[in-house]
């Protein structure tokens, strides 16, 4: 008697193949590039949270050329800082071509205040000081501190934000914000 054999059946290596395929895929969802970015938004000077402040994150597209590559925008997402100061973005989908895709770059903006000290909010969620730019001196105000990612953002897209962002504020009973620069 000869044993029947099902039509259906994979050859063992191209059954490995596929398998490894879909385990690298199924690992590549973890990749912290897209998040989710958690964090804290607080006063550096009291330590107090502060509501209402903006956490933006901007994905960068690689772009190669024969002479030199050059950053296009890609996507943007933000989030508003609750009554504790705490915000998410949430994870955004991994695209199928993502490995021109730059890590995220932050940036986070509240009216009155500039960015003082950042503790990483990609890999795990961090702490945001912000210092009121009344209290800085002069030198203080120009240290460099790595924002204004919110410019390489297009204008339409700026705009789409604002009008999430403004919402929410909205909801918390805050003014509107006029820019991702947290001009009230």
């Amino acid at each position: 008697m000869t044993a029947v054999r099902s039509p259906w059946r994979l050859p063992l290596p191209l059954a490995a193949g596929l398998l490894l395929l879909a385990a690298a895929a199924a690992a590549g969802d973890y990749d912290p590039t897209w998040g989710p970015f958690r964090g804290r938004i607080v006063d550096a000077d009291t330590g107090q949270p502060i509501p209402g402040a903006v956490a933006i994150v901007v994905w960068l597209q690689n772009l190669p050329s024969p002479v030199h590559g050059r950053l296009t925008y890609f996507d943007a997402r933000a989030a508003v800082a609750g009554p504790d100061g705490t915000f998410e973005i949430p994870r955004r989908s991994r695209p199928f071509w993502s490995a021109r895709i730059d890590p995220p770059r932050f940036d986070y903006t509240a009216p009155g205040y500039v960015v003082w000290n950042v503790e990483e909010v990609w890999r795990r969620p961090g702490r945001v000081e912000m210092k009121r730019a009344s209290s800085l001196s002069e030198q203080e105000r120009f240290r460099p501190r790595g924002t204004g990612r919110a410019g390489l953002i297009p204008l339409e897209d700026q705009q789409r934000l604002l009008e999430s962002v403004n919402a929410e504020r909205d909801r918390m009973g805050l003014l509107p914000l006029t820019s991702l620069r947290g001009e009230p």
